[in-house]
Formats: structure tokens, C-alpha cells, sequence
């Protein structure tokens, strides 16, 4: 589907005040699905009488349930396909930009019933893009949204959501090699910090792993939404770039974030906007984050959080 750069275009006064029917979304993973929640936010000021389908994949329909209750939402769709009608023919196109079309029967029925229809499994189209861009904007970007984009990401917790038991109040830890290797902690570090802080004060949440002896392991054990639950009643969140920092940078609750150039260097660029996130960054892996420097960023995160309580 070749998408015209509308990103670039300067918008007329005021806004589209006709009735449109828009397609738009993101067949991503979890974190991209949220990240995606500022660019719909700028659709609907665009086309403030418009209706809002918001595409996502089968496979990540419980991260499109965390977007569909937002107010600038009208439907979601979900999809029975995902890349998987991606060929080896044309990954190297597509990676590169090229317009591909991966779209399965129903996602081209359901685009007729449509207006305006935005690309969904998108592309960057600057490289290197962090350095054009925050990656809020940068999607905002690739499907041709103008801006300015307020790069504040936002999630609405369905409201039967209950938090698992004994895990509220506690420090969400979230470290999972399975995402990217290159973006976890050693799970040396981990067991430290858990000592520092009280494995009995931590929740772990995301995909199973190794044992963190007396901490509450929910992993593998959740769905997305209670997790999510569970991490906005947190006393922090500390954790890897991931989808769970996405939903936990939307809550606005005291983040310690650990952050790496290994797989991307794109340092600020790709951290969530959060009043109460402390990022720490390192050069290169994750070992270059000590537990102390965690704990030390645990303390200002929740001080950061207190602060800004108290003066509301």
C-alpha cells in the first residue's frame, strides 16, 4: 500500500470537521501498540467527528483490549493475521521500505467499510530514525500523521480487571531475556537488588525465568491487563525496555528504567515520556548497571512521585 507523506504537509486552519470513517492501528507487539495511542490521540483532533477502527493482530489482541477503552477509540479490530504472509521473497523489500502487502482477507474487507485507511504494519522512512525523532513521533511519522505530537502514550485498564492476590503495593521487577538478549539484566544483578530491597517487597512480572528466591513470581501467570493492574498499583516499576515499561511510562507510576546501547542507540529517544521515571542509562549491555545504582534510582523515583502528589 504506498502511503503518501501527509506527515509533511501542512495541515489547513483548523481541523476536518466531516463524519470520516478511518482505519488506522498497528500490527506490532505490545509496546508498539501503546506507542501508537499518541498518534490516534492526533487523528482524532485532526478529525475530531471522525470513528477510530483500531487494527491489531490476533496474536496481541490483549495489548489492543488496553488501547480500545481510550476515548479516542472508537472500535478495535483484530486481525487473523500478523507477518506471517511475509515471504523470504519480499523481507529484504519490505525491510527496506519497499510498500509490501501482508494483509489477510478480513483486514481488506473490513479497510472498504473505511474513509481514510493508514498503513498498519508500517516502516521507517529516515534511517537512522532516532536520530530524526522520538519513537513516538517516529510512528506517528510512518504512517503519514502530522504533528506536533504529544509523545505522552496512554492505556485504559478494563474496568472487571482484578490485581492477583497479595501483589499490590509492591516492586514490580520485570527482566526477560526472551524479549532481546540483548536488553536484559544478569539475573545476578537481579538476585542482588532483590537482597538490597527485599525479595519479599517484589513482584516479578513477564515470561517465566530463573527462580528469584522470596519474591512473588506472577510470571507467566497474568493476563496483559492484570498486569497491568498490577503494575499501576505498584510502589515502582523497575525494569528493560519492553512493553510492560510502555504500559508502565502510560500509568505515570515511579519507574526505574534500565536502558543499554547494545541493541539500539537511541538513548532518550525510545524511553517513555513519564513525570515519575528515573531512566538509567549505560553504554553498551546492561552490566554496566550496578543493583546499587538501581536501588539509588528506586529511592529518587518514588521521591520524584511523593513530590509531584503533594503539590497537585
Amino acid at each position: 500500500m504506498v502511503v503518501f507523506d501527509t506527515a509533511q504537509i501542512p495541515l489547513p486552519a483548523g481541523t476536518f470537521p466531516e463524519h470520516v470513517k478511518i482505519y488506522t492501528g498497528l500490527l506490532g507487539q505490545i509496546g508498539d501498540i501503546i506507542m501508537f495511542s499518541a498518534a490516534v490521540r492526533r487523528i482524532k483532533e485532526i478529525f475530531p467527528n471522525s470513528t477510530i477502527t483500531f487494527a491489531v493482530s490476533k496474536k496481541y489482541r490483549e495489548a489492543g483490549e488496553l488501547v480500545a477503552g481510550l476515548p479516542y477509540v472508537d472500535r478495535l479490530f483484530v486481525t487473523e493475521h500478523y507477518y506471517d504472509l511475509r515471504t523470504d521473497i519480499t523481507y529484504g523489500p519490505w525491510h527496506y521500505g519497499w510498500p509490501c502487502d501482508y494483509r489477510g482477507e478480513d483486514e481488506v474487507a473490513e479497510q472498504r467499510k473505511h474513509d481514510i485507511v493508514l498503513e498498519t504494519r508500517p516502516q521507517h522512512r529516515r534511517m537512522p530514525w532516532w536520530e530524526f525523532d522520538h519513537q513516538v513521533a517516529e510512528l506517528a511519522h510512518e504512517v503519514g500523521v502530522p504533528g506536533p505530537i504529544d509523545l505522552r502514550t496512554e492505556i485504559s485498564i478494563p474496568s472487571d480487571t482484578v490485581i492477583p492476590a497479595d501483589a499490590a503495593g509492591r516492586i514490580v521487577l520485570h527482566n526477560d531475556p526472551s524479549i532481546d538478549s540483548t536488553k536484559a539484566w544478569s539475573w545476578e544483578y537481579v538476585n542482588e537488588f532483590a537482597k538490597a530491597v527485599g525479595p519479599e517487597n517484589i513482584v516479578l512480572l513477564g515470561n517465566p525465568g530463573p527462580d528469584v528466591a522470596g519474591a512473588i513470581d506472577l510470571r507467566g501467570k497474568t493476563t496483559l491487563a492484570e498486569a497491568a493492574a498490577t503494575i499501576q498499583s505498584c510502589k515502582c516499576y523497575v525494569g528493560i525496555d519492553s512493553g510492560l515499561m510502555w504500559i508502565a511510562g502510560s500509568l505515570q507510576v515511579p519507574v526505574v528504567g534500565l536502558y543499554g546501547t547494545s541493541y539500539i542507540p537511541a538513548y532518550q529517544n525510545i524511553q517513555p515520556v513519564n513525570p515519575n521515571a528515573v531512566y538509567l542509562q549505560t553504554e553498551g549491555t546492561l552490566d554496566g548497571i550496578i543493583p546499587g545504582q538501581a536501588k539509588e534510582a528506586l529511592c529518587q523515583a518514588e521521591e520524584k512521585y511523593q513530590l509531584r502528589v503533594s503539590v497537585r
